[in-house]
């Protein structure tokens, strides 16, 4: 094993989205109408018409992030570039954004095993959808405490091409880290995500779980269990 990638929200983070989005789009609106002069919810439906076409990104000579401005703009007749709205969001998500941190819980368990793959010589990259940009992904780290560890890349929209589910995301992660699908662990919570593209392209996985799920009759899944479950099952793979 030379590879581990590991998704952050309801992995390393105690995040659920269904939690996360309703609070996280009407702080998001709010910020960009400030910047723009426009209503709220007419931006928030943009956003989200923008992400949908990222999502089906993979261009490798074009960005989520480009794609996702491009969108906005044709969406609201608005140049958000010429406005210097990514570089005057930061101060959104070194702020407001931070509001949202006590809707995540903390999972000490990351630490440890992050710690013991690095220990272990193992490139580690935090494999999060690159739907968000890098600021918003840091935060989110820092409220797991994870944020100071030396990743080997920790993916977002402005560094990455294309979106999970897709083989291309993966393919991009391994071409940047040079490591075989073979040599390379995904750690996610998500089955259609995480867990089937990964097995798809040979990789080994790990389906984080409350315990209630179960997965598809034929599916390959090398382990599943909580991230304590996972850390165990790390060990074992290494011994």
């Amino acid at each position: 094993m030379k590879a581990l990638l590991l998704d952050l929200d309801d992995t390393l983070l105690g995040n659920s989205m269904a939690t996360f989005l309703p609070r996280y789009m009407p702080l998001l609106g709010e910020t960009i109408a400030h910047i723009s002069n426009l209503p709220p919810a007419a931006l928030i439906n943009a956003v989200f018409r923008a992400t949908r076409v990222m999502t089906g990104n993979t261009d490798p000579a074009v960005t989520n992030a480009d794609l996702f401005w491009q969108e906005m703009e044709k969406n609201t007749d608005i140049d958000w570039l010429a406005l210097d709205t990514p570089n005057r969001m930061e101060a959104f998500y070194s702020g407001r954004f931070h509001e949202l941190k006590g809707i995540t819980t903390v999972r000490p368990v990351a630490r440890d095993l992050i710690k013991w793959a690095l220990d272990s010589h193992l490139d580690v990259v935090v494999a999060t959808n690159p739907l968000f940009p890098r600021a918003a992904i840091e935060a989110r780290m820092a409220w797991a405490e994870i944020d100071h560890f030396p990743f080997k890349l920790v993916t977002c929209m402005e560094n990455m091409h294309a979106t999970k589910p897709t083989h291309a995301y993966y393919e991009e992660i391994l071409q940047k880290i040079g490591c075989p699908p073979a040599e390379a662990i995904m750690v996610g919570d998500d089955w259609k995500n995480d867990i089937e593209p990964t097995a798809a392209l040979g990789m080994k996985n790990f389906w984080i779980t409350n315990g209630s799920e179960t997965a598809p009759q034929g599916s390959l899944v090398n382990g599943q269990g909580d991230l304590e479950d996972c850390f165990s099952w790390l060990k074992g793979i290494d011994d």
